[in-house]
């Protein structure tokens, strides 16, 4: 990708003899994103800081040193008969871009990750960068040649520099939308992204991104910002800062750009963080359900059933007082690879060319990713790169699923794990909650007791955009489609059930519950 110094360069050769007409009509054939900085004050201030040249002296001399020029001619590129604005608008912009270059020397023109979808994606760099990997070269060698890496979900992506983006007027975020939700002193119908971002690099290579409406919420709420993907909106937080308010939207983009290039997704934590309320809610009910079969039992002077079912119930209140659903939920919303990649995007934000390629984006690392990758939660329409064997946190259970170990137990011997009268005819009141949803399931766990090789049929619920995909290594599942439907109605937009039929041997219990299991299809 050239850099603005480049582009300067090839596109205005001033020799001091070409007309002032022949220099504006090159000034305007300047790709947008160049034509600002030669032409715009405020775009050089953006990027360059505050400058305190006197007005009357012109952009040229604040930005270049020229000598400043009178407002009734005599400019160093304009006649001396030309009043200042003719020598402002096609003279001055001149001297601007010839003197620009130094300063911009290796600054990229437009960090934000990019993928095939978009009109920008550069196939001969995907091409070297498939020959290098083809050839033993690490990610990062690519990477710093290429300028090209794999992402979480193991798909290719390019960068555009983020260095040149910014909102537009505005105090903070709150003022910068009252003023893009006015036409004249008209009300719009709607604010979108183009309305209050310059970002024409990205809307270049997206320009559906620029389509999408801009919502505002108020500084009392604690999120910066939100992406919605069903309703096409972003909202931000009125109080932002156009720094911070920038940082957020590309954020924010960055979501959008996952969901069109079928890349990893994002996760709602607050939606999470109920989720997990809801799961310790239902610990609760299973300890207060087994003091009262304890008691019973008791009562009965059933001892055995007595101890076995306190022993349950203390196993479940260890769970109950260690279970905080506001850490789980928000610590599981940070390890989807989808926000970990977004927070990635800020981090690199400001970043030019040569920094970009110094610092490799997916490690956990400066200007990289804020997680280990190998602890990355990947959800994405590409079923095959799901990170395997294993995932640290899914969407049922904030603790690993169970796998091949000597701490658990394969489908077909259930009581490796729980006590042996977990096969008995009173298994799903002893561990489970002694309901039908719990008869069914050791139904179908007894029909494979001793039998490795016995196939079930395992159920997975997943977002509904998640639908089409397989059930990987490392995942959680569960034989019972009533327990799969229960789980996804937790999805705020919706729910799909992936199913498989594995051999009994491959999925695994922890006898944390009798529904829920991992699946290692390890040998």
């Amino acid at each position: 990708m050239p850099d603005l110094s480049d582009l300067l360069n090839s596109a205005i050769n001033y020799d001091g003899t070409t007309s002032l007409q022949d220099i504006a009509n090159t000034v305007s054939k300047l790709p947008e994103n160049v034509a600002r900085f030669v032409t715009n004050p405020q775009a050089f201030t953006q990027l360059f800081g505050n400058n305190s040249m006197p007005q009357a002296t012109g952009f040229a001399a604040g930005a270049t040193g020229l000598p400043p020029q009178s407002p009734y001619g005599g400019g160093i590129l304009n006649p001396k008969n030309a009043g200042y604005e003719e020598g402002y608008q096609q003279g001055e912009p001149v001297a601007i871009a010839a003197n620009f270059a130094p300063f911009v020397k290796g600054k990229p023109v437009g960090l934000s990750m990019i993928g095939p979808e978009s009109a920008l994606w550069d196939r001969e760099m995907a091409f070297n960068a498939g020959k290098m990997e083809a050839k033993g070269a690490t990610p990062q060698q690519i990477h710093e040649t290429t300028g090209m890496a794999r992402g979480l979900d193991n798909q290719w992506r390019q960068e555009i520099i983020d260095k040149f983006a910014t909102m537009k007027d505005g105090e903070n975020f709150g003022e910068t939308y009252r003023k893009a939700s006015l036409d004249g002193i008209w009300s719009k119908d709607k604010v979108t992204v183009k309305d209050v971002l310059h970002h024409p690099e990205l809307l270049q290579a997206y320009p559906d991104l620029g389509d999408i409406t801009i919502k505002t919420h108020s500084a009392e709420n604690p999120i910066k910002g939100a992406f919605n993907q069903n309703k096409n909106f972003i909202s931000l937080r009125e109080n932002l800062s156009p720094s911070d308010a920038t940082s957020t939207m590309l954020h924010e983009l960055t979501h959008a750009i996952q969901a069109k290039e079928g890349w990893n997704r994002g996760a709602n934590a607050n939606a999470l963080i109920t989720h997990y309320a809801k799961e310790k809610e239902g610990i609760m009910s299973k300890i207060e359900d087994l003091n009262r079969q304890g008691s019973e039992a008791y009562k009965a002077d059933d001892m055995d059933k007595y101890r076995s079912l306190m022993a349950q119930r203390d196993i479940l209140s260890r769970k109950y007082t260690n279970f905080d659903p506001e850490a789980i939920g928000y610590d599981m919303y940070r390890h989807h690879a989808g926000e970990a990649e977004a927070r990635m995007v800020q981090s690199r934000y400001g970043l030019n060319k040569e920094q970009s390629r110094q610092f490799f984006p997916y490690a956990d690392a400066e200007h990289g990713l804020d997680i280990n990758p190998d602890d990355a939660i990947v959800t994405t329409k590409h079923p095959e790169t799901i990170n395997t064997p294993s995932q640290e946190y899914d969407y049922r259970g904030a603790h690993k699923a169970p796998y091949k170990s000597e701490d658990n137990a394969p489908g077909h011997e259930l009581d490796k794990t729980f006590p042996s009268d977990v096969y008995g005819p009173n298994g799903h009141r002893y561990y489970g909650m002694g309901d039908q949803m719990d008869k069914d399931t050791l139904t179908i766990m007894k029909a494979a007791k001793g039998k490795p090789d016995h196939p079930i049929t395992v159920y997975r619920a997943v977002p509904a955009e998640h639908a089409g995909e397989d059930i990987h290594p490392g995942e959680w599942v569960t034989p019972n489609l009533d327990y799969a439907e229960q789980h996804g109605k937790y999805f705020d937009n919706g729910y799909h059930i992936l199913e498989k039929t594995v051999p009994a041997k491959h999925i695994w219990t922890d006898a944390n519950s009798l529904h829920e299991f991992g699946y290692d299809p390890t040998d």
